[in-house]
């Protein structure tokens, strides 16, 4: 933290109160009151790493608090701010009751002068608010505020207002990203001599740009550059040109040479506008809000009347009326041909015939029988509506009544939230949030499981299923940055996968990435490497797939050109009982997981990026080529070294292991060996294991403040193989547990099944032995009470022995004479 109690101090001049120095005390040594995102509304939060704070604020609008933010960030009049601050307790008189709730605030901004707690709110917010409750809300010193939080906090001696979020203009807010990540910039090596030419190069006799100050200055790109903009080194038009368009973006020596020709850029801009022709002016400009069609029938019955205007013949009825109406444009200064325009538009009955009966009936029934989950149709629910005495409309009326309600709402009673969210109407463009303007500014991250099966490797011929492909598309040029496979559900260790694969390419991270609300994205691993990194973090509203639609169209480009044109994809799959089993996809796979890995890296880097999409002229590779060339500078570099390795491999099933210095580490069924391991010292110990992903022979183990990589018995084996093959067979070692345990599970219930079953034949033979032995003891001539004495057990086992004995009719018959002649 970079505020001291000296700072404070300061705050009585403006009447800090002792209340207040506690309610600022509180929220510097407390985490914020609540965690945001997650809620019903559409808005994206975020959280992005401040270096000015040392810690991770939290905005709950990516077009609203998230811009507020980065200009507190870039103000250098702000010492200290914080998100979710502590709540306050606000009391209301609401239809004559008094009304207790907890109040939090958005921001609590500290200055150099003046402490400050600010809302962040959308004008129409502001708008309805007033409307439904006029008293709780005035004016002061041209910022709105609400009366009963404004009174807790003015005790405290706190300023506080509400921030209009449509102050910051969506120009205003794209610049803002860039001038954060340039302000981060070191400084250039030899800044002092390209101060010194600035003056020559920034004249008021001259229109400078910023590409014309980079060739000038002979820079790499214009990162230099747009970092003086953040320092106030140089200023430019941030609220009306964007930054990365280095060769339109003018930059000036101060901030008057800005505001002069801001102001000349508006009037311009206006004067255009008016004349667009959405109002009829004059005889030149009003033409052009015609179509084609009426300015062609407006001039052939000018042509018609013109016998009329020059008193050769009489008018017709039509014409007259077209005459009266040509004298009152004429009137009104417009031009002549304005009388004879044709209404298309006011064709038709306006006279509604519907009765307000009529229209509560069908109301009823659409709210009732047609917005359900039934999803009935249209001629089940006028069919089934009891009229009673009120005239009965036809279903043609019927039908034009339901195509009046919004399409978002019939979706959602119909299909739930998610078909809501898709049904719901485009924003316009002149209001809607800028997407970045930059490669590398923002990316997408998703995950999903491809439609396709593939066998394992090193001759396992089995199929392992379908595996997960996590992807990373930028969201500016649209192009393939990094992906990964795997078989186990999205997790944090796709994502670490990811992250490795677009280090190991490009050798650097984004700015930010966007994700859905996934259990893996909300994990610490997540956080904690955004943080690190400076990468800030999106989370977009649950459900809206729209917001990711470039990762999403991604996938459906990569199934419709790839996946579904190799064998044993998955579509006859989703025919069920239509298609035989014999052409579905466990009796079609044939490709490995390095093959389906190959076969993905070509389509997405030699294909996809390389191929215009849509009405775009140039490839994503293109475009990632100029915007690296044009300011490639202001994204931060990562090396792909031992560390960043270490900080993305993945954690053991224990937090230690024990070290053996004559065997090594043992983990699961391996044993990994490293000759720092012998060492008597490290006998006993316990390490902190991390294993590499992309090489299963591997691990490292941290001894004596120090990582040291350790190696398997199985690394000759896997070092042998190629890049895809090496990768594959690790994710298959790591990550086709699954698989291996359904197999597993498979046998012992067959091995479990041939132990019931031999247990059953041997119970059935001990019951046919038994009742052989009752059958014998009633015909033989041994009687009951020689069975019974003695050990019970063991005369039954004797007589049982004895009556299954081959020998017994031998016996019986040779001692049957001497009973007869015994005395």
């Amino acid at each position: 933290m970079t505020a001291t109690f000296d700072v404070l101090d300061n705050y009585r001049a403006s009447g800090l109160t002792e209340a207040g120095r506690a309610y600022i005390a509180a929220v510097r040594s407390t985490p914020p009151a609540r965690r945001v995102g997650g809620t019903k509304f559409l808005s994206v939060s975020c959280r992005f790493p401040s270096e000015k704070m040392g810690c991770t604020i939290q905005a709950e609008s990516r077009t609203a608090e998230y811009p507020f933010a980065l200009t507190l960030e870039l103000d250098d009049d702000v010492v200290e701010f914080y998100d979710q601050p502590t709540p306050v307790r606000v009391e209301r008189i609401r239809s004559g009751r008094k009304h207790v709730s907890a109040y939090t605030p958005d921001f609590l901004v500290l200055r150099s002068r003046q402490a400050e707690v600010i809302e962040v709110k959308p004008r129409n917010a502001v708008e309805v608010a007033r409307t439904k409750h006029p008293k709780e809300w005035a004016l002061r010193e041209g910022r709105w505020i609400c009366l009963p939080v404004a009174v807790q906090f003015d005790q405290m001696g706190i300023r506080y207002w509400v921030h209009i979020a449509e102050d910051i203009n969506p120009i205003l807010a794209a610049n803002l990203d860039i001038l954060v990540a340039a302000r981060r910039l070191p400084s250039h090596p030899n800044e002092a001599a390209l101060l010194r030419a600035l003056p020559k190069i920034i004249h008021a006799d001259r229109a400078t740009t910023i590409q014309m100050v980079v060739n000038d200055l002979a820079l790499k790109d214009a990162s230099t550059v747009l970092r003086w903009i953040a320092t106030h080194t140089l200023f430019a038009a941030t609220s009306d040109q964007l930054l990365t368009d280095i060769r339109v973006a003018r930059i000036f020596a101060d901030e008057m040479t800005v505001d002069r020709f801001v102001a000349a850029r508006r009037i311009s801009l206006a004067g255009y506008t008016s004349s667009k022709g959405t109002a009829v002016q004059g005889e030149d400009d009003w033409t052009e809000a015609l179509t084609d069609r009426q300015l062609q029938l407006a001039l052939e019955r000018y042509e018609g009347a013109l016998p009329v205007i020059r008193g050769e013949r009489l008018a017709t009825r039509n014409e007259r009326r077209q005459l009266k109406r040509m004298k009152a444009a004429m009137a009104a200064g417009n031009g002549a041909l304005t009388g004879f325009v044709p209404l298309f538009h006011k064709r038709g009955n306006r006279i509604p015939r519907i009765t307000a009966e009529q229209e509560a009936i069908m109301a009823e029934a659409v709210r009732e029988r047609f917005s359900t989950a039934a999803r009935r149709s249209v001629r089940w629910v006028y069919t089934s509506i009891d009229w009673g005495i009120v005239p009965k409309v036809s279903y043609k009326a019927f039908l034009a009544f339901t195509r009046k309600i919004p399409r978002q709402e019939i979706a959602k009673a119909r299909s739930g939230h998610r078909a809501g969210l898709a049904a719901r109407p485009q924003t316009h463009p002149d209001v809607r949030a800028m997407w970045p303007t930059m490669a590398w500014e923002l990316v997408h991250i998703d995950h999903t499981p491809i439609d396709e099966k593939v066998w394992g490797q090193l001759g396992v011929a089995q199929i392992l299923g379908r595996p997960w492909l996590t992807t990373m598309i930028d969201g500016w040029s649209h192009a393939a940055l990094a992906f990964w496979l795997s078989f186990s559900p999205p997790s944090w260790q796709s994502l670490s996968m990811l992250l490795r694969d677009c280090v190991r390419r490009h050798r650097r991270l984004p700015m930010a990435w966007i994700s859905d609300q996934g259990s893996e994205f909300g994990g610490s691993f997540w956080e904690r490497f955004s943080a690190n990194h400076g990468c800030t973090k999106f989370d977009r509203a649950v459900a809206d797939a729209r917001c990711g639609s470039q990762v999403e169209r991604t996938f459906h480009m990569l199934h419709r050109d790839l996946i579904y044109q190799l064998d044993g994809n998955m579509q006859n799959d989703r025919e069920w009982r239509s298609a035989t089993a014999s052409h579905k996809s466990d009796a079609t796979a044939r490709y490995l997981l390095e093959r389906v890995y190959a076969e993905i890296d070509h389509y997405l880097f030699d294909y996809h990026n390389r191929k215009p999409h849509g009405s775009n002229t140039f490839s994503p590779q293109d475009r990632l080529s100029q915007s690296d060339s044009d300011i490639g500078g202001l994204v931060r570099r990562v090396a792909y070294d031992m560390s960043f390795r270490i900080e993305t491999a993945h954690q053991a099933a224990r937090p230690t292991y024990l070290v053996d210095s004559r065997r090594g580490i043992r983990v699961g069924q391996r044993i990994y060996w490293h000759g720092e391991l012998a060492m008597p010292k490290h006998n006993g110990k316990r390490a902190d294991v991390r294993i590499e992903p992309f090489d299963s022979s591997k691990l490292y183990a941290h001894l004596d403040g120090h990582w040291i990589e350790c190696v398997a018995p199985k690394h000759n084996e896997l070092s042998s193989l190629e890049e895809f093959g090496r990768w594959a067979q690790s994710a298959i070692d790591y990550f086709g547990r699954p698989y291996a345990a359904a197999v597993r599970r498979a046998a012992d219930e067959r091995f479990a099944a041939r132990q019931i079953q031999t247990w059953e034949s041997g119970q059935e033979s001990k019951h046919e032995d038994a009742k052989e032995m009752e059958s014998a003891i009633v015909n033989s001539s041994i009687g009951p009470s020689t069975v019974e004495t003695g050990d019970s057990s063991r005369n039954t086992a004797q007589t049982i022995a004895r009556v299954t004995s081959p020998f017994d009719h031998l016996r019986d018959t040779e001692l049957e004479p001497l009973k007869e002649v015994a005395p």
